[in-house]
């Protein structure tokens, strides 16, 4: 749906900058591989040369990740087929661009140069974003984005009509009760089981999962494993009595001290639970919305309508 709109718009240019480089960027293989080959775009890669030229801490970084080195060999190929289908006369409309190594330092109004240059598309309302040349310091695995000193100019996009902001996210504490390792913006955890510290005791009864767990990288079917590890753990404990415990909710009934099952401690706190029968009448519901607006799916965004469907109410009834 998104490449017909790209396709009728009068978008001609695209242009993704990273400040860091090829060995760093956090792309999807599969999803960079079906950019990469809209059809009737033109990629191009900058600076010229650097997804050849890496350096020694560059290879270990791509040596440490499988997706990373499929996303450079994508990247790679895309910037080759350009070059060959330059020298066609059968060139494409549209173009993509994808700068490493820089970061933008400042957005203008495009007015015109000091000069008395008038903006590209004076009727158009567009920006003018300064780029800064960067240099990677660090160790494989810590790369840092510095000002590159042997770039004097910076570089300048002009006529720039829509800018999109994408640098990733970080998380926060939110409980000063859970642990946090505050440097790298996680929970501290052990194939999803909460620790006190890195590298420390694991916290009985709390996991973590997405990217409180990990870090903001990954796409959905990233999340799904990440989530499936971090249940895995959670009911191998459980199959083990390890996150049973004392009920205090049962301090006033006879067998106050007797073990309890997990769900038996929800049932008994009032906690409301959707069952896997449950998730599966969520799932066909949003399916089904989705399939008569033309999509694979409609989310739910309210719990109340969520929990309604989980206990068999009739989707299209749900306003």
């Amino acid at each position: 749906m998104y490449g017909t709109t790209l396709r009728g718009s009068g978008v001609e240019r695209v242009v993704m900058i990273g400040r860091r480089g090829v060995a760093q960027a956090a792309f999807s293989p599969k999803e960079l591989r079906e950019l990469l080959s809209l059809p009737n775009v033109r990629v191009r890669v900058e600076p010229p040369g650097h997804v050849e030229g890496l350096d020694e801490e560059d290879a270990k970084d791509l040596d440490a990740s499988r997706p990373r080195r499929r996303a450079r060999e994508a990247v790679a190929k895309a910037a080759a087929n350009t070059a060959a289908a330059d020298a066609t006369s059968d060139r494409p409309t549209k173009e993509l661009v994808i700068k490493f190594l820089r970061s933008p330092t400042r957005f203008e109004s495009e007015t015109g140069d000091p000069d008395g240059t008038p903006p590209m598309s004076p009727s158009t309302p567009s920006v003018r974003v300064t780029l800064r040349a960067n240099a990677l310091e660090g160790a494989s695995g810590s790369r840092r984005a510095v000002p590159d000193a042997s770039v004097a100019e910076p570089e300048v996009l002009r006529d720039v009509s829509l800018v999109l902001r994408s640098v990733g996210y970080k998380g926060i504490r939110v409980d000063e009760d859970v642990p946090f390792d505050d440097e790298n913006g996680v929970v501290p955890n052990a194939h999803g089981r909460v620790l006190t510290e890195r590298g420390g005791e694991i916290v009985r009864g709390l996991y973590a999962a997405g990217w409180i767990k990990r870090g903001p990288t990954g796409i959905i079917g990233t999340n799904l494993r990440c989530a499936e590890e971090t249940v895995g753990a959670l009911i191998h404990d459980d199959e083990r009595g390890r996150l049973r415990e004392v009920c205090e909710v049962c301090e006033e009934e006879e067998d106050d001290d007797v073990a309890l099952s997990l769900s038996e401690v929800l049932r008994r706190r009032g906690v409301k639970v959707v069952s896997k029968e449950g998730w599966a009448r969520i799932d066909a519901a949003e399916r089904e919305i989705g399939r008569m607006a033309g999509k694979p799916r409609e989310k739910f965004v309210d719990l109340d309508e969520m929990l309604r469907v989980a206990e068999g109410a009739d989707a299209r009834a749900v306003d």
